[in-house]
């Protein structure tokens, strides 16, 4: 009976370490496919301006008024933008069709995240320093309780086994009025098997062997489970410090500037070369932003995965 309630409480365990792997890969696709449509967003805002300048430019070499240089040199940026946005909605696709198999649902989802909400996410911190969260890790990852299970597992199973090794005994009474050795004898018959004991001697030996592997594997699945915290933890924190040096300001006159370069360049009051230079290197810092923030989220997911209660607050 035991035996059969652990079996349950094992299974239970792995139900929960599905559900946990499965809600954990749906967060992840979902924040992926939220950034790279941001990404897509940014990438086709600088796209209408470039086609719209570079088609400008086209019939102004064509008359002669403008170098072919120049043409080219804002046809080098058209191509990138695009090679980025070809990119960028291959990793869409994936991402959808990610998610539906996750979901079941068979139409496009749009990832619904505002600004504030976004912002939370990336600003939240772990309760408690690594040491702490490996402790969480401990106490609640059901993979890693699904193999201290075992360990009882195995236990009771070994103690079934030696239960079988107990032989049976049978009792029976006889009635005999003539043949034995008085009248109207009774007769009582014990049957014992042969042999008498250790007729399971090596399914004991066996289960016995269990509980010692069970054991050593769960030694080896808590510093691997410890080991997984640390480098995860390690890893949000070198993502979350190098982000957060990067003050709102910044971003605010990353888009400041690069509103003001249209502005100017529309106005003839800064060279082709410079405007150029300024759009490649706008166009990599946001992807690159869109990327760091992306990657902050999906460290925190991968903790939230190991450790497996509430640790950002």
């Amino acid at each position: 009976m035991a035996f059969a309630k652990s079996n349950k409480e094992l299974a239970q365990l792995q139900f929960s370490q599905l559900l946990v792997d499965l809600r954990s890969q749906l967060r992840s696709t979902y924040f992926d496919l939220y950034y790279e449509q941001l990404k897509l967003e940014n990438t086709n805002k600088q796209l209408g301006y470039m086609n719209d300048l570079l088609a400008a430019y086209r019939v102004q070499s064509a008359k002669g008024n403008v170098s072919l240089k120049d043409q080219v040199r804002l046809q080098s940026i058209v191509i990138q933008l695009n090679n980025d946005k070809v990119e960028i909605n291959k990793n869409i696709l994936e991402f959808e069709q990610t998610l539906k198999v996750l979901t079941g649902i068979t139409d496009d989802i749009d990832p619904q995240l505002s600004d504030s909400e976004a912002k939370d996410m990336l600003a939240a911190q772990p309760f408690g320093d690594e040491t702490e969260l490996q402790k969480k890790a401990l106490e609640n990852n059901a993979d890693y309780q699904y193999n201290l299970k075992l360990i009882d597992n195995s236990k009771l199973y070994a103690q079934w086994q030696k239960s079988l090794n107990v032989p049976d005994l049978n009792l029976g009474a006889g009635w005999d009025q003539n043949g034995g050795t008085f009248k109207n004898e009774v007769n009582l018959m014990v049957g014992i098997p042969l042999p008498l004991w250790k007729s399971n001697k090596g399914n004991v030996e066996k289960a016995n062997f269990a509980i010692q592997q069970n054991q050593k594997n769960a030694e080896f699945q808590k510093l691997t489970l410890e080991t997984k915290v640390q480098a995860a933890y390690k890893t949000w924190k070198t993502q979350y410090d190098q982000f957060m040096e990067i003050k709102p300001a910044d971003l605010n006159n990353m888009e400041m500037v690069y509103n003001g370069m249209l502005s100017n360049f529309r106005k003839g009051n800064i060279s082709l070369i410079e405007f150029t230079d300024f759009m490649d290197s706008y166009r990599e810092t946001a992807l690159q932003i869109y990327d760091m923030e992306n990657q902050i989220i999906q460290s925190a997911e991968q903790l939230n995965q190991l450790v497996q209660t509430k640790i950002f607050y």
